[in-house]
């Protein structure tokens, strides 16, 4: 293609089919690392449409598939009797048509396949030098032709903190309950598909039973399913019930915007939510409770977080990779009184699946009375062992923060913030957090360690300039 931009060359292909499985059997999964998806195997409606036109119309391939989407980051051509050809590609990676690509393989291995009628199209952008891969690659993803249907959480795969989670799982072992050899882990599907494209990739029968065992299905989650166990425990349920594709994005705008770091102990406690919410799904589903499940899981999780202020013990449940009986007896109280809530709207008639998306549901829900006083041994102690809502230890210095700043009022933020606007005193935002202060104190609900220490700088500041702080709680 004719140079018309600074960012990329393009180049225009018909790749034979045998070349491309060859090059897919070789690298396999390397060759799809800035793909978002690993491949979802015949189930997915449209690879069983690829693996149907290579077997009874193999020379019809180039007409029905849109092709493939690559980068590298260079490309050689060769003419011969005029005609050019690609005689080298460096570093190519296959942007959009992953599955097409893992189709084409796994049709290839079947018995009296003949890939020598197949063609396909493939278009190959070289990145020019001082270009971004990172910014320019996900929009080539995004925009081209899509075969398969790409879903909103697809493309957050390749971030940092998805990459150190997927780590993670691939290295911490399941602790060993009687004593001995811990011998399987949680697996963290960061890609759709990854599981069960890691597992097919084993030949022999005695590996594929080691990766059963290493990494049993039950103890498998994606992202959709992090983003659940998260959201509910953050106490934001409402959320959670407008669906996996929706939740989703609020989880990873502020997963982004904390920067949180994956550690060990943010694994494991983010593992042992896994466990809170699976077992609680259980329990729902002993009691037949005839509809609404989903929403009542998350209910529940928000509420034991909101009862126990974020204290219940993780590092308990991660450690028996389980829940005690004082903690499912309550759950199972919660679940009664969640049900009971969800059933009976704010306004009657109102759409149950609807009720459940507004905050109101949960406001009011949230101080609703629930005897926790069985759970006493199941919290962390004060101020030894608290963490954030992301999982992160908080240290004495930011629970101290956390607690003086807490002993003021709602009354005496909002008068802060009146004094400030009258006065002109303070900044724009640090009179909108003084205001913000009062709504989180009449919620109740507990600051983060950020929100405490500007709002004791914020009470400094004030007290420097002459405003006068008088309530407390």
């Amino acid at each position: 293609m004719d140079n018309v931009s600074d960012k990329v060359d393009e180049y225009i292909a018909i790749l034979p089919a045998q070349i491309l499985a060859d090059i897919y059997g070789q690298y396999k999964q390397g060759l799809l690392e800035k793909n978002i998806r690993t491949f979802l195997h015949f189930k997915a409606k449209v690879n069983n449409g690829i693996r149907e036109t290579i077997r009874t119309e193999p020379d019809m391939f180039f007409a029905y598939n849109n092709g493939i989407s690559t980068t590298a980051e260079k490309v050689d051509i060769v003419y011969e009797g005029g005609i050019p050809f690609i005689s080298k590609i460096e570093n190519l990676q296959i942007v959009n048509g992953g599955q097409t690509t893992a189709s084409i393989y796994y049709t290839s291995n079947e018995r009296e396949i003949d890939l020598s009628k197949v063609f396909v199209p493939m278009k190959v952008s070289v990145i020019k030098a001082n270009n971004s891969l990172n910014d320019i690659v996900p929009k080539i993803s995004q925009f081209a032709n899509s075969q398969t249907a790409i879903k909103a959480s697809d493309f957050s795969s390749n971030s940092a903190y998805h990459l150190a989670l997927e780590q993670w799982s691939r290295t911490e072992w399941v602790p060993a309950l009687t004593g001995g050899k811990a011998i399987s882990k949680w697996y963290y599907e960061r890609t759709r598909g990854q599981y069960l494209d890691e597992r097919s990739r084993l030949v022999s029968t005695k590996d594929q039973k080691r990766f059963d065992t290493e990494y049993i299905k039950r103890q498998k989650f994606n992202k959709l399913d992090l983003a659940k166990f998260e959201i509910s425990w953050w106490q934001r349920p409402h959320d959670v019930s407008k669906g996996g594709e929706k939740n989703f994005p609020i989880f990873q705008k502020e997963m982004e915007s904390s920067k949180t770091e994956v550690t060990r102990k943010y694994y494991q406690r983010l593992i042992a939510k896994a466990i809170l919410f699976n077992e609680t799904d259980k329990i729902v589903s002993i009691k037949k409770l005839g509809g609404y499940k989903a929403n009542v899981v998350s209910y529940v999780i928000s509420l034991a977080s909101y009862k126990t202020n974020k204290r219940l013990n993780l590092d308990k449940i991660w450690e028996s990779q389980d829940l005690n009986d004082e903690l499912r007896s309550v759950l199972e109280k919660m679940i009664d009184v969640v049900w009971l809530h969800i059933n009976t709207p704010s306004k009657q008639g109102m759409n149950i699946s609807e009720w459940c998306k507004k905050q109101e549901c949960w406001h009011t829900l949230k101080d609703k009375f629930i005897d926790i006083g069985s759970l006493d041994s199941q919290l962390a102690n004060e101020g030894f062992g608290e963490y954030d809502s992301l999982g992160q230890q908080l240290s004495n210095k930011e629970i101290t923060d956390i607690e003086e700043a807490s002993t003021i009022n709602a009354e005496s933020w909002f008068s802060l913030a009146k004094w400030a606007k009258v006065n002109n005193m303070l900044t724009p935002f640090d009179r909108k957090l003084a205001y913000n202060l009062g709504v989180l104190h009449n919620r109740k609900l507990r600051l983060s360690p950020k929100q405490a220490k500007n709002a004791l700088r914020i009470l400094k500041e004030a007290k420097s300039n002459g405003c006068i702080i008088e309530g407390t709680s």
